[in-house]
C-alpha cells in the first residue's frame, strides 16, 4: 500500500551528505563527487545571479547565467 507524501517527504529530510569516488578507465585519477545541499544549490545559484536592466520595461530583473552555476557546481 502506497505511504502518504508527508511520511515520504518527511523520510528525506535530513539525509546525510554523501561523497563518492568514481573511477573512470579514460582518466588517470578518480574523481571525488558529493551531494549538494538546498542551501549549497542556492548559494551557488545566487553566485551565477546577476541584475539586469530590461531596455523595454526600463526596470531590473534577475537573470541567472546557467553556464555560469553549471560551472560552479
Amino acid at each position: 500500500m502506497a505511504e502518504s507524501v508527508e511520511d515520504f517527504l518527511f523520510e528525506n529530510v535530513g539525509s546525510p551528505v554523501e561523497e563518492k569516488e568514481v573511477k573512470l578507465d579514460r582518466f588517470k585519477s578518480p574523481f571525488k563527487i558529493k551531494s549538494l545541499t538546498a542551501d549549497e544549490v542556492s548559494a551557488l545559484r545566487k553566485q551565477a545571479t546577476k541584475r539586469v536592466l530590461n531596455r523595454k520595461t526600463h526596470k531590473y530583473e534577475q537573470d541567472t547565467d546557467e553556464n555560469q552555476f553549471q560551472d560552479l557546481v
